[in-house]
């Protein structure tokens, strides 16, 4: 299990470190990679016996071909990324949640301006789209055609209102803010109050990249809110999101020695939250 667990932070580092690479540069892939390795409970389940980093390891990989896609221009990565999000999803059902966002607004990007396209491009778009669908679909449904094991995914995954576990209603202050609560001990509050100072420079910039970011983090922290079991690791999938926020809010300062100095600064931080939890 140990080598399990390993195998999915190589993915999860590599694929961050890709995404960052695609969206920005070089630099970016590399700090957002080093800051989410630091992070403590992605350290922590990776030399645990689980299968908590199967979740973030499987969608950072989607997002990362995803973009490789170019907007589904490229069948062969359109093929690959169907691949990925079925055996991702058969791991663990959350990557569906977590990947959705990010594949919505990509489609919705992608085909937004028919009429600025020629049709032959246009159609070939649509069929990488319909092939990544129908590769996902069809490994999802070689496990799924059960109608037992449908019934138990969609127990898993459903939306509950009322009284949740605990005897409390999901509506309450600790079922609303658990997720906020629960990011303080994945990140530690100076991770915090680096990704909201990221998220307010991102938010007001001009980063091509930021919407898909805000979607894999927005669209299941909300979901997740009400659902009605609550764990830490169901939220873990976003954090290479909030690593790649922060390094591009620092690779927009211009100054070469502050944006050193201020990335050095953020991983010894990152370093110093680690260490603080052994």
């Amino acid at each position: 299990m140990f080598l399990t667990s390993f195998i999915f932070l190589i993915v999860l580092i590599f694929s961050t470190y890709g995404i960052g690479k695609k969206i920005k540069n070089k630099e970016v892939g590399f700090l957002a990679a080093t800051i989410c390795s630091f992070f403590h409970i992605i350290h922590r389940s990776s030399i645990e016996f689980n299968l908590a980093l199967a979740a973030p390891a499987m969608t950072t990989l989607i997002i990362y071909l995803l973009l490789n896609c170019d907007g589904f221009r490229k069948r062969s990565y359109s093929f690959l990324l169907g691949m990925s999000f079925g055996l991702g999803f058969l791991t663990r059902e959350l990557v569906l949640l977590f990947a959705f966002g990010p594949i919505l607004y990509t489609i919705w990007r992608s085909f937004k301006n028919k009429n600025a396209e020629a049709g032959f491009l246009y159609r070939q778009r649509l069929i990488n789209l319909m092939i990544f669908l129908f590769i996902s679909c069809l490994i999802i449904l070689l496990y799924s055609h059960n109608p037992i094991t449908i019934k138990d995914i969609i127990r898993r995954m459903s939306f509950v209102e009322g009284e949740v576990s605990g005897g409390q209603s999901i509506f309450s202050w600790s079922h609303l803010s658990f997720y906020a609560r629960v990011l303080y001990w994945q990140i530690g509050s100076l991770g915090i109050i680096s990704f909201l100072v990221s998220f307010c420079v991102l938010l007001y910039s001009n980063e091509e990249s930021k919407l898909l970011l805000l979607s894999w983090i927005a669209v299941p922290f909300f979901a997740l809110t009400f659902v009605y079991l609550k764990s830490f690791e169901y939220s873990m999938s976003y954090l290479p999101a909030i690593a790649l926020i922060i390094s591009l809010a620092i690779n927009r300062i211009k100054t070469e020695g502050w944006r050193k100095g201020i990335a050095l600064s953020v991983i010894i931080i990152a370093m110093s939250e680690y260490f603080k939890n052994f």
